[in-house]
């Protein structure tokens, strides 16, 4: 980022990357193509939250912060459907697990859009702030996992964890991605 000599005005240098996003290429790709792109992904998510110390700050604030608000407006809009309202005490049930995440540099948008694949190499696009400040529980990246891709998301998560998925990542997947339907109902 370079500010201009008035400092009215700040500009971002970008470069371009040549390829095609995997939200485009991924529905062409085999099964074992689409596997092996995911795990590309998640080793290199797992190198974007190896970028600091991983601090343990308040988390469990910061996240609530953000969506108590989403979900309160989910329950006003009437949007429930059946079996919303499990979902929403599965979440209560279980703030809890936030209460001890560590922090590390968050890509808040991390999902196949924001994917280049250039050859047989994945790039990643788009690092803009959303809700954290692209500061947060390193798991909390998975909530944008497609999941119409099966063999692109088991490979994301085998290449994040190397084949080691603690028990503790499913309870905060199914939290992450649970609040994340949820406040994207609510508009």
């Amino acid at each position: 980022m370079t500010r201009s000599r008035d400092d009215a005005r700040v500009f971002t240098l970008l470069s371009w990357i040549p390829g095609e996003d995997l939200e485009h290429l991924l529905p062409e790709l085999s099964r074992d193509p689409q596997y092996a792109c995911g795990f590309q992904a998640g080793e290199i998510l797992r190198r974007i939250h190896e970028a600091s110390d991983h601090p343990v700050q308040d988390w469990y604030d910061r996240y609530r912060t953000v969506m108590e608000p989403q979900l309160d407006a989910f329950r006003r809009i009437k949007a429930l459907f059946e079996g919303s309202e499990c979902v929403l005490r599965y979440l209560e049930k279980h703030y809890e697990l936030l209460k001890t995440r560590p922090l590390c540099p968050l890509h808040e948008d991390y999902h196949i859009g924001n994917l280049i694949l250039n050859s047989e190499k994945l790039f990643v696009i788009d690092w803009h702030p959303v809700y954290f400040n692209n500061l947060g529980d390193p798991w909390y990246a998975f909530h944008c996992l497609r999941t119409e891709y099966p063999a692109f998301a088991s490979g994301q998560i085998d290449g994040y964890f190397h084949g080691a998925v603690p028990e503790e990542f499913w309870q905060l997947f199914a939290f992450y991605y649970s609040a994340d339907i949820l406040s994207s109902l609510s508009g």
